[in-house]
């Protein structure tokens, strides 16, 4: 999937760099994101025992759902439904726990925030010295800010998401009205200018995904009327 300008494959080089930072100790910890789509999640398992099984005692393994910013979800052939992610999932995390693996399950609980969109000391530099709250952002002409030559950061005011600086959960009605709140604090900051109600788009993923890893790895059986 992350290949050269000049098209060439970049897979066994990704794995030649994991390698070298569990070998030298670069980090204390070292996570693989491995995102999930309609064209990919079938080969994962051949992924985890052919090529990544080495470093199982070195590095974390984390799954995420692909998504598309700029449209519905079910309209992008590539991205899965929650519906099935959720099983895709469980499954795949099972599966490399039983490999020996550390697994990411969910989203940390409790917590004042849902990702790092939330957090205003977290930012996201690109190549070309644009800053984005979010890596989704990242090459959609609408950046937070710009890096500087001096080392100062300048922020575009009329970014959307300079928005979700000064947005909150708690002014948001389809949220005071959600059993959920706040675990998730509000879901997906990607899709919170939109037209669109939040069942419509990938906004309220997080609070599935939040049920449940509280169900599986608590088995906090009370919560399970919550996910209905």
């Amino acid at each position: 999937r992350r290949f050269l300008v000049n098209r060439k494959p970049t897979f066994f080089k990704i794995l030649e760099n994991i390698n070298n930072c569990v070998t030298n100790n670069y980090f204390e910890r070292l996570i693989i994101r491995i995102n999930i789509d309609n064209y990919n999640y079938k080969s994962i398992p051949d992924l985890l025992r052919n090529y990544l099984l080495v470093f199982k005692s070195k590095v974390i393994l984390s799954f995420s759902i692909a998504m598309s910013p700029d449209k519905v979800f079910e309209t992008e052939p590539f991205t899965i439904p929650p519906e099935k992610y959720w099983k895709i999932e469980k499954d795949l995390s099972e599966l490399a726990n039983k490999l020996g693996f550390k697994v990411l399950k969910g989203y940390p609980i409790p917590c004042t925030s849902f990702c790092m969109g939330y957090q205003k000391n977290s930012i996201l530099i690109d190549p070309y010295n644009n800053i984005n709250k979010c890596p989704k952002y990242i090459s959609l002409n609408d950046n937070y800010g710009k890096l500087l030559n001096d080392g100062n950061i300048t922020i575009l005011k009329k970014s959307k998401q300079k928005l979700w600086d000064s947005w909150s959960p708690f002014m948001d009605d389809e949220c005071i009205n959600c059993k959920v709140l706040p675990l998730c604090m509000g879901g997906c900051l990607l899709f919170l200018d939109t037209n669109k109600k939040k069942k419509d788009t990938h906004r309220c993923f997080a609070k599935n995904d939040i049920l449940n890893s509280i169900l599986r790895d608590n088995d906090i059986k009370i919560l399970s009327d919550l996910s209905n």
